[in-house]
Order: C-alpha cells, then structure tokens, then sequence
C-alpha cells in the first residue's frame, strides 16, 4: 500500500512513516524511506559493509568511492549494505529488541562480500578495532569464508606509506575481549560465543590478525599503492625542494639585511667622526 514519509530523520537514522500497515507500528528503516523517494538508489546489496557508527560520513563515504575506484566498479552498480541505514531502527530499540546476532550472520552470507571500512591500522589509534561488532563480523565472515576485502581511509593511507609491512604488523592489535558493543546484551552473548575454554578469545583475535596483516601485505605489494607511494615520494621531493628554497630566500634575505645593517651603521660611525672634526 502507499504510504507517506514525513521530513524528519530522528538520530537513530529512522524516517517517520505515517499510516504504517506494518504490524500497526509506525517507522521504516531509512533504505525504506530512500526506495520510496528515490526507487533506483536501492537494490539487492552487493557489499556487506563492516564499519563504525563513530565514523566521519565524509571520510567514510570518500573510503567507499575509493574502493570502488580501485577494484573497477562502477558505482552504479554496487549497493551496500550499511546497519545504519538498512536496519530499521524503531524494531531495534523496540521493547524486546532484534536478534542482532543472528541476523546479520545471516544477510553476511546471503551478500557474499564483506567491505572492512578501516580508519586506521595501528590498533591504538583506530575505532575500528575498539568497537565489538566490526571484529566479530571480520571473524564470522572469515569462518563462513566470506570474501572479505579491505579499504582504509585517507588518514590510514597517508600514515601506512611509511611503514613497512613488519611495523604495519606490529601495530596491528586485535583484543576482542577489549572491544565493546552499544547494547549490553549483544556484547554479553558475542563475547560468551567467543571465548576459549580460558575465558579468552585467542582464536578470534588470531584469526582477525591474520586476516588483516595478509589484507595489508595484498596492498602494500599492489600496482596502486606503488603509484601512491611513487607520488608521494615525487610529493615529497617537491615538497623538500620548496623548503630548500624557501630557507635558501630566507638566507639570503638575512645575508642581505646583515649587509645593509652594517653598511648602515659604517655611514653612521662616519658621519659621527666627521661631526667630531667639524666640532673640533
């Protein structure tokens, strides 16, 4: 049946619907809304997207273009599918809730790739790793045998061009036990699902490891970031070349200065003596 969609986006990301026949509740999930408005934004999801709700949406959404840029794909024809935006709020926060976990294990497997949107690699400074559902997603995705490629962004990118591989490894730390989860109860069950027999998660965190240091190495070896590493080094170059001339100007200016300073105050000294005799 038609229904209408007011303006307003609440927080949570769901769009008001008016006159909802769905289980006689009101609200949609915002994919909903946007197929309502604009039919040919949505499709079956090609990309299963593994992220976080912290992330800069500029950054993130600059991350996804890249990604498509690099593996040849035209934008047109990929769909992701992102919680935020597919998962309908409203049933989420509803008394009672969803069984997150088994849902999205379920649509993981029925996309068939996952897309790990990373903002940074050195494990101290990333969201990624700190937040429970992106790694235990990477895991589920890895024991399903999931494709699973990665896409760091921009800041990651600029700081892995000078790393190497060994450094790059070494900063990557997965403590899953660690990670925390916005709702209580979905990190309570993740976590009682992943524990070893010590009470630890050696396996997933190995695992997540791995898979990730392999990702990294795939990159590092890639024609692409060849190209960016040889631009950033011709970047570089420009850049040192810039400096040295700005400090040669510099220099010179100060040379420059120096000399009409001294020649200042040697037509001063000499105008002082001749002052002097004239007085005399």
């Amino acid at each position: 049946p038609e229904s209408r969609f007011d303006k307003t986006v609440d927080l949570f990301g769901h769009a008001t619907m008016i006159a909802s026949t769905r289980d006689g509740k009101a609200g949609v999930s915002l994919c909903t809304a946007i197929a309502k408005t604009f039919p040919p934004a949505v499709s079956d999801a090609t990309h299963f997207i593994s992220w976080s709700w912290r992330y800069s949406v500029k950054k993130f959404i600059r991350t996804l273009q890249e990604y498509c840029r690099v593996h040849a794909l035209n934008r047109r024809d990929v769909y992701v599918w992102i919680c935020f935006v597919c998962n309908n709020q409203f049933d989420w926060l509803s008394a009672g809730g969803q069984d997150g976990v088994n849902a999205f294990g379920s649509m993981l497997t029925h996309i068939g790739r996952v897309v790990c949107v990373v903002d940074n690699y050195v494990a101290k400074d990333a969201v990624y790793f700190k937040r429970l559902w992106p790694v235990f997603e990477v895991f589920t995705a890895c024991t399903k045998k999931v494709p699973i490629d990665l896409a760091l962004m921009e800041d990651a990118k600029d700081q892995l061009i000078g790393a190497t591989l060994i450094e790059a490894g070494d900063a990557i730390v997965v403590d899953v036990m660690s990670a925390q989860a916005t709702d209580p109860s979905d990190e309570k069950r993740i976590k009682e699902m992943i524990a070893d027999e010590s009470g630890a998660a050696t396996r997933t965190n190995d695992t997540v490891k791995e898979l990730f240091v392999t990702m990294i190495a795939k990159l590092l070896l890639s024609n692409d970031w060849k190209a960016l590493r040889e631009a950033k080094g011709q970047k570089d170059a420009a850049e040192a070349a810039k400096r040295a001339d700005e400090w040669r100007e510099a220099l010179a200016q100060g040379v420059k200065q120096e000399l009409e300073a001294q020649e200042a105050k040697r037509k001063e000294e000499e105008r002082l003596v001749a002052e002097a005799k004239r007085k005399e």
